[in-house]
């Protein structure tokens, strides 16, 4: 073979191996979906982003965003009832419904076991509470022969916040959510509504 052309088929072969280490860094691979660190990096970057445009009063470009944090609600009895290979493709069907239930540019990860988190640009708290909503609808509908049904919490970015506590925020919203009976959402808000009741 020309020494050019077995050079040019190893220079190739390298840059797909290296394409693919890329790419593998940064998504799950079981579902496909984007790691917990890479939501995390981009977090900081919406956040910062955010944050510029206000300092600099532009109005071009997105000033909110906000995170749903999605969980399968009884996945310990899907995995009970069909063994971990049926709980890892139920995952599988979850984690594509949601991925298309959002736009290109949001960002969707698996968090860890069946926790899903979005990215929402540009929303607010009411329309990520009605996307969520739909991605509820979806997931319930798309899923109807296994009865399965995601509970989702829903946070909107305030100055001040850092990527960990919008996540926290998000996450007390799930968990509110299942605690009111599962296959529900609840925003943030609900939360502290619930606090000030208790108190």
């Amino acid at each position: 073979m020309n020494p050019d052309k077995e050079l040019e088929k190893n220079i190739a072969r390298l840059e797909a191996e290296i394409e693919k280490l890329k790419h593998d860094l940064i998504h799950d691979a079981l579902t496909g979906l984007k790691t917990r660190n890479f939501f995390k990096e981009r977090a900081v970057e919406i956040i910062s982003s955010i944050e510029n445009l206000k300092q600099e009063k532009r109005k071009e470009g997105f000033h909110n965003f906000s995170v749903l944090f999605c969980d399968i609600d009884n996945f310990k009895e899907v995995n009970d009832k069909f063994g971990h290979e049926g709980g890892d493709d139920v995952l599988k069907k979850v984690s594509k419904i949601i991925k298309d239930e959002v736009r290109a540019a949001d960002i969707v990860c698996r968090w860890g076991g069946e926790e899903i988190v979005v990215a929402l640009l540009g929303a607010d708290e009411n329309e990520a509470a009605k996307k969520a909503e739909e991605i509820r609808v979806a997931v319930e509908e798309g899923i109807r022969d296994i009865g399965v049904t995601v509970s989702i919490g829903v946070a909107c970015y305030k100055r001040g916040l850092n990527k960990d506590s919008i996540i926290k925020f998000a996450d007390q919203a799930m968990y509110l959510a299942k605690k009111e009976g599962k296959n529900k959402i609840k925003t943030y808000s609900d939360v502290l509504i619930v606090g000030k009741e208790t108190k």
